[in-house]
């Protein structure tokens, strides 16, 4: 069975998973064009570095480990010779430094350069030095093999040559948080919507792992997305997520929307800001561009039985990696499974799995075996 592999599978893998992100580091588009340096553009030839060194027994001093990491390093030209090099060096990654040289590796593979280019900002460091937790470019370096520092959809321009970038396209793994839940971000479609139906799952203190193992449930009605066409031409002016533009974005937000049939300017103006606020509210928003799409009448009376459209209800598989003192009870494979539509009306879960996935899902139950699924 696929969800209990012997050790030679599991093992292998493992490896090609590791080889991905090396490799995805290295070949990722580059998000920023030149190297800030001196403005000369990026090597176009790809080429993962892997640096595993090989230490003394006992090694722990950083400053001689950070030595041995740029000393040791390989390089590989192809995904196929970058996995080659780290199965040579495959004992090295279960030792003490191992996760902190591969993350030099991905660091390495992407070019240091790059990486701090493609960061909001440069200066915060990359884990934190008292809960040991990865920031969230490097956390987007191991799902998108870019340094990105945001889960939004595309970019940013805030004016003033300051541009905030995100997702650029569907990942082949997902990310969902907790912190969307809580609405202190959100998160945009395209993590949401990843290529294969695997999500990482990030809580305030921990990351654990969603999947499925049928691709059905990565559909989205015709109904959804021209919703996520709606919310990505809107989040184009609501930079931090606020819910609200300025009305003075209309003319150029009705333009981004040529397929939906607006009235004209000032009479689509009244509709959506009727007390003049010179605001446009996205759920207002949303409500009243909807019905003005010519497809929208056969999207809303699509059957989620028709072939094609997601299932209404399907099973996840939720597993919290997490065995250290103290936390052993929550290492688990849990079935978690979601109704589509059966919360319609019912207040949000306003904490932990069952909230995160709500913002997936919208309008979905949550349900499992026994006690909920811990995602800390």
């Amino acid at each position: 069975s696929c969800l209990t592999p012997d050790g030679a599978a599991a093992r292998a893998c493992l490896l090609s998973a590791l080889t991905d992100i090396l490799w995805q580091a290295a070949s990722a588009p580059d998000t920023t064009k030149t190297d800030p340096a001196d403005g000369t553009a990026w090597p176009i030839e790809p080429c993962a570095v892997v640096a595993l060194p090989s230490l003394p027994p006992g090694t722990s001093d950083s400053h001689t480990v950070f030595v041995e990491v740029f000393k040791q390093c390989n390089v590989g030209y192809s995904w196929q010779a970058t996995r080659a090099l780290l199965e040579a060096r495959e004992e090295r990654l279960a030792s003490p430094v191992g996760a902190l040289c591969f993350l030099c590796s991905s660091l390495f593979s992407r070019r240091l350069g790059r990486f701090n280019a493609e960061r909001d900002d440069a200066t915060p460091p990359l884990i934190d030095p008292h809960f040991g937790h990865c920031c969230q470019e490097v956390l987007n370096l191991m799902i998108l093999g870019q340094g990105v520092s945001n889960l939004f959809d595309g970019e940013r321009d805030l004016g003033g040559g300051f541009l905030l970038r995100g997702v650029s396209s569907r990942p082949p793994v997902g990310l969902l948080s907790e912190m969307e839940a809580l609405r202190y971000l959100a998160v945009g479609s395209l993590y949401k919507q990843p290529l294969c139906p695997v999500w990482v799952v990030a809580s305030q203190s921990h990351f654990s792992v969603l999947f499925s193992l049928s691709a059905a449930v990565l559909r989205t009605s015709h109904l959804e997305a021209l919703e996520e066409r709606l919310l990505r031409a809107f989040s184009e002016y609501d930079s931090e997520g606020n819910g609200f533009i300025s009305a003075e974005h209309l003319p150029s937000l009705s333009a981004s929307l040529p397929e939906w049939s607006t009235p004209p300017l000032e009479e689509l103006r009244a509709v959506l800001d009727p007390e003049g606020t010179s605001l446009l509210v996205w759920d207002t928003f949303l409500q009243v561009m909807r019905p003005l799409h010519p497809e929208f009448a056969s999207a809303m009376a699509a059957q989620p039985h028709k072939e094609g459209l997601p299932p209404k209800v399907f099973s996840l598989l939720h597993y919290n990696g997490l065995a250290s003192a103290g936390h052993a009870h929550k290492r688990a494979l849990r079935h978690v499974t979601v109704r589509t539509g059966e919360a319609r009306g019912q207040p949000m879960a306003d904490a932990g799995l069952a909230a995160v996935l709500q913002t997936r899902w919208k309008d979905a139950s949550i349900g499992w075996h026994g006690t909920a699924p811990s995602i800390n």
